[in-house]
This record gives C-alpha cells, structure tokens and sequence, in this order.
C-alpha cells in the first residue's frame, strides 16, 4: 500500500493557530483510503466553499512534539477506474484564473481560430514554453495583478507562474482546463521539500496531462504530454485555485492547496517547513 508521510518541521509562535491539510482528490486511479496524524489532537473535517474537496485542521498544544500527516493510498476499484470527481474540470473564477485583455490578446495572436482545439492547445503550450525560463523568482509576475497579465519577453518562473498563464489563457481559448497541485518525487531522490503543480485538459474526449514546467527545468527536449516528462512519481493532493475554506480562525483563500498550512488567530496564512516522503 503507497504511503505518503508529510512532516511539519516548524510552527508558528501563535498558540492560536490551527493547522489545516487537504484530504486528495481522486485522481480515477488512487483512492486515499486513510489519512492518519501523529503529535496532533483529534483532527476535524470541513469543505471548499468553492469546491468538493475536503480538508481537516487540528490546533496543537504548545509543545515540541514533532508533527506529521500521513496518507494511505490504494488503487481504485476497476468500476471506479478513471471515473474523475463531478466537478474536477469547475475552474474558480478569480485573480489565479482570469485573463487580463492583455493576454487574451497575446495568446489569440498565437493560435489560428479556425484550426482544432489540438493544434491551438499544441501552439499555446510551445509558445508559452519559449516565453518561459524556469526559476523561482521573489516576485511573481502576476504580483499585485488582479488578472493573470499578459507576457513580454522571457520570464522567469516556476511551475505555479507557468500553469497560472496556461491555464488562463486555455480558458480563453475555450479548453477545458484544471490545475492540480500535489507532490513530485525526483526519481533518485525518496522525498521533497514542497509542492508541485501541473495540468490537466480535456481536448477531443481525451483527457491530456502536461508538465512544461518539467521539460524546461529538467531540460527535457521535444515536448510532450504526459504526467512525468522527467521521471519519478508524483501524488495528487487536489484541484483547481483559491480555494475557500471558513476556518475556524476565518475564512482563508489557499491559492494550490497541496501543503499543510498554518492558519493563524487573525486569519492569515503562515508557511511551515516541510518533509514529505
């Protein structure tokens, strides 16, 4: 049985603040069959406003009892394989997802209108890929946007900066799209640090995974769909953008909801240091 183990590394000073962690989403072919906690009091359950998907938070003692989340997966039945959750391909309408007049005309500008939705996805994933250079950057180019803005000349940006421009901008183009955010394990390594993000779209009946991200950090050449591009193995935590939980301490917008996150007393998020194998 596949085991997924999140430790959480750091905490916050607030002695207020709960922890929240996503339950995954089917992915049509693992099931989370049991997701169990240690260092944790009993945890509780609550949904996305916005979305299907389920979460649970639990607020720690004050104690330096390490923490960890961990999931058990097990492959779905064969009646139950490949069947996706009812709103898996709902997009969240908000900053992560709505395309700036900018962009909707850079990425019309790419495409011809009159050629199949393959071709159009084909030509936005390449040209997208030659406007991209992978790199975590301090600023998000969407930084302080209230649309995904358009681009102009090579940007740097990493797997979030990417798929929030793909995704936006297939939307304009009339794919069906969703971003789904998980875990990727490099195929030497048996652990991580952080999340990942990649896409799903639906062109011609068949549902297409893409990772651009990984062919331009990995420098895998001839792009291509398909979940690992660079090999090892990834886990599907959940989909779709800002998704809206009423904690608690407030109410919170998580933009990828893959990590645990601290929500604290006044309702703001704080990042903990992470382990996952």
């Amino acid at each position: 049985m596949p085991q997924l183990k999140v430790s959480i590394k750091t905490r916050p000073d607030d002695k207020d603040a709960i922890l929240l962690w996503p339950v995954p989403a089917e992915d049509g072919a693992w099931h989370c069959q049991q997701v169990s906690t240690e260092g944790l009091p009993a945890s509780q359950s609550l949904h996305a406003q916005n979305s299907s998907l389920g979460a649970q938070w639990a607020r720690p003692e004050v104690t330096g009892t390490p923490f960890s989340i961990t999931y058990d997966f097990v492959p779905t039945s064969v009646a139950a394989a490949g069947v996706l959750p009812t709103d898996y391909w709902q997009v969240q309408d908000n900053k992560h997802t709505q395309a700036s007049p900018e962009l909707i005309e850079q990425v019309r500008s790419w495409v011809d209108p009159s050629s199949s939705q393959a071709q159009q996805l084909h030509d936005l994933i390449h040209k997208t890929a030659d406007m991209f250079a992978y790199g975590h950057v301090e600023q998000r180019f969407t930084e302080g946007k209230a649309q995904v803005p358009s681009l102009c000349g090579i940007t740097n940006g990493s797997c979030v900066d990417i798929n929030t421009f793909l995704i936006a901008g297939a939307r304009k183009l009339g794919i069906k799209v969703q971003y789904l955010a998980g875990y990727w394990f490099h195929p030497e390594r048996s652990h991580t640090h952080d999340m990942h993000c990649w896409l799903a779209f639906e062109v011609g009946n068949k549902t297409l995974f893409w990772d651009v991200a990984h062919h331009l950090k990995w420098g895998v050449p001839d792009l291509h769909s398909g979940l690992n591009p660079a090999g090892g193995r990834r886990w599907l935590m959940s989909y779709g953008r800002g998704l809206v939980f009423d904690t608690p301490n407030g109410e919170v917008s998580i933009s990828h909801f893959a990590e645990p996150i601290w929500v604290l007393s006044d309702g703001n998020q704080w990042q903990p240091e992470l382990h996952i194998d």
